[in-house]
This record gives structure tokens, sequence and C-alpha cells, in this order.
């Protein structure tokens, strides 16, 4: 132990998952994020983990995908954003992040270089802006024709579970 405090961001971290049937088991929680969204549906086609994962498509170059149910952040902490895609034609997923407060996009990112046909691992982190209770996850098209299936959605917050900063600490003992 180094004795140094953790930054704030990391602070308070309980690894409670934000995302609402992130695993896909439950045909709902996942509604069409744009206008270009053709299927949103649970699929047994192609299946990570679990009986179930959720196939987007989009027949024309508008983008369309799945979005998750809102959820909570808190301004200024870090989050952790992973899972697992399986693009059945392209090699690209793009996510899209909205703020807690609903007032832009916190992270907006595209993963590329993905293998076609096979199950993806998709990782990111970003720190919060504007926390409130409007967030939530896009996964979408980017303007892409083509079919996505998704599974394992999480966001957590990421950081310390636990805090030493040595304010019980004496010369020879821990105070707890």
């Amino acid at each position: 132990y180094s004795g140094a405090s953790v930054p704030f961001k990391y602070k308070g971290a309980n690894q409670t998952e934000l995302v609402t049937n992130g695993t896909m088991e439950a045909d709902a929680n996942w509604g069409n994020y744009a206008s270009g969204t053709d299927t949103n549906e649970r699929s047994t086609e192609q299946v990570h983990g679990g009986t179930y994962s959720r196939k987007f498509a989009s027949t024309d170059t508008t983008t369309g995908g799945i979005q998750s149910d809102t959820y909570t952040t808190v301004t200024g902490k870090a989050y952790k954003v992973s899972f697992w895609v399986y693009p059945d034609d392209g090699t690209t997923q793009r996510i899209a992040v909205r703020k807690g407060d609903d007032s832009g996009w916190a992270q907006d990112q595209s993963f590329s270089g993905l293998t076609e046909n096979a199950w993806n691992k998709c990782e990111t982190s970003y720190t919060e802006t504007s926390g409130g209770s409007s967030a939530y996850i896009a996964l979408h098209t980017n303007s892409t024709v083509g079919t996505w299936f998704v599974d394992d959605v999480s966001i957590t917050r990421e950081g310390a579970v636990a805090e030493y900063d040595g304010s019980g600490v004496a010369g020879d003992k821990w105070f707890d």
C-alpha cells in the first residue's frame, strides 16, 4: 500500500450492474434505436451466454439498432462498458452511451476489425460528465446494412470497492 488516496472517479465503486437484462434472457428492456431498425428481437440463432441473445438488423443505410432502458449515473465517476457482439455482416460495431442528464453522448465509439460470424468481446471506459437518471447505451449499425447479435452487455462503476486511505494507520498498526 502506497498511502495515496484513490482518485474521486474511482471511489465508491460497488460493481452493481446498471443495465437491466444485459444477458438478453428476457424479451424486454431493449427498444429500437433510430429509424433504421428493421429487426429487434430475442434470438437463439447465435448465443454467447445463457439461452438468448438480442438480434438487430437494418436493411438500408439509415442508422438502426437497439437501446437499453435508462439507468442512473453520477457526475465525475468512471464506468466500464463491456459486451459481446456477433457481426453477421461486417466487422464494425458502434456504441453510443447517453449522459445521465440526457444532454448528449458520454461515449460514442466504433469497434472495428471485429471477426465476422464470430463472437467478439468489446470493452471501453468513460468518466461521466453530467450524471442523472436518463443514461442508456445504444448499440447500432452506424448506417450499415446487416445483422448483429449482442449478448452479455454490462455497465458498472469502475474503481475501488474498498479504500484504505491511511487515516487509520499508526506507526505500528492499523486502526479499524
